[in-house]
């Protein structure tokens, strides 16, 4: 076990150095963070070269890249070409919100989508059956940015001119109720529901198909002749054998979900990374941009690790491939 959680970990190193050097190089490619001062005539052209010395952009852009990389690996990520503060206390002063998000979102696709699919499987091609797929199939196909507006016009707006209930939709919570507990869930149910739904889809799909293969194997033919009940049969041995790939199809999804944070948090002025790397985008802050996708990588394939660690540990035939 041990040898294989080694060759697994020494795989990632020249994943992320691929990442990295993708990374920099397009960042680099879109041009230079001060350009817009080059065509400002207020601006002289020796403070323009002193900048661009300070910054270190004078220097070709493959010796930036190891000095960046260097840096990386130290865990400086620079300072911000906007305000000056280091890249990584602004990432850390807004992870915690982003992985609460991304939790949530994946707690819940998985709570849903586990009965779900296995309970299609069970009564294929009835109603049940027939309603689950439509819906995961509209789930799957509609754009994040469109489901979290109709979530907003939905429960928010129409709710609102209803009389109903309704959700708030902008922020982690309303700073004139004390920013409670209870507040900030409510707070989060709409953007956790709009990055939820499109894993949810599919892992439905994907636990029916599953479980409609392991119940037609013969040791289910054969524990059902020795006299269990099907229900018992059904959750001891189908259950259990069709969720084991879904440990590795969680894995797989993790870069989907972050990669709808960087949507939804927008939609829901949800204070993350996804909304930090957009205002970055925005403000040509390409120190920031650099720092949050490194950042996202190493969560996605430190994911992945964990979901083949976990996988082997529930399948032993893994370690010996």
């Amino acid at each position: 076990m041990g040898a294989y959680i080694l060759r697994r970990v020494l795989q990632t190193i020249p994943l992320l150095l691929g990442i990295s050097l993708i990374t920099f190089f397009v960042v680099n490619a879109t041009g230079s963070p001060i350009a817009n001062l080059a065509i400002d005539p207020r601006v002289r052209p020796e403070d323009i070269a002193n900048l661009e010395r300070s910054l270190g952009l004078d220097k070709p852009v493959h010796e930036r890249y190891f000095i960046w990389l260097s840096n990386v690996v130290r865990g400086d990520l620079g300072n911000s070409l906007v305000n000056r503060l280091p890249v990584l206390d602004r990432i850390m002063a807004v992870l915690p919100n982003t992985l609460k998000l991304n939790i949530a979102a994946l707690t819940l696709a998985l709570l849903i989508s586990i009965p779900v699919g296995v309970a299609a499987a069970v009564r294929r091609n009835s109603v049940f059956d027939r309603l689950a797929n439509l819906l995961a199939v509209a789930g799957w196909a509609v754009p994040t940015v469109w489901l979290g507006l109709m979530l907003i016009l939905l429960f928010s707006v129409k709710f609102r001119e209803w009389g109903f209930p309704y959700l708030p939709v902008g922020g982690q919570s309303d700073l004139r109720s004390g920013g409670g507990f209870w507040d900030q869930v409510e707070h989060m149910i709409l953007p956790t529901v709009a990055l939820a739904i499109p894993s949810m889809a599919g892992w439905i799909v994907y636990i029916r198909t599953s479980m409609l293969e392991v119940i037609q194997q013969d040791y289910m033919r054969t524990a059902k002749a020795k006299g269990l009940t099907e229900r018992g049969v059904n959750m001891r041995h189908g259950f259990r054998n069709a969720l084991l790939p879904l440990i590795t199809l969680v894995g797989l999804e993790i870069p989907a979900i972050f990669g709808g944070s960087l949507v939804i948090e927008n939609v829901f002025a949800w204070n993350g990374m996804g909304r930090l790397t957009i205002d970055a985008v925005n403000e040509r802050d390409y120190t920031v941009v650099m720092g949050t996708t490194i950042f996202f990588s190493v969560l996605v394939v430190v994911g992945n690790l964990v979901a083949d660690i976990l996988y082997s540990i529930a399948d032993p035939r893994i370690r010996r491939d």
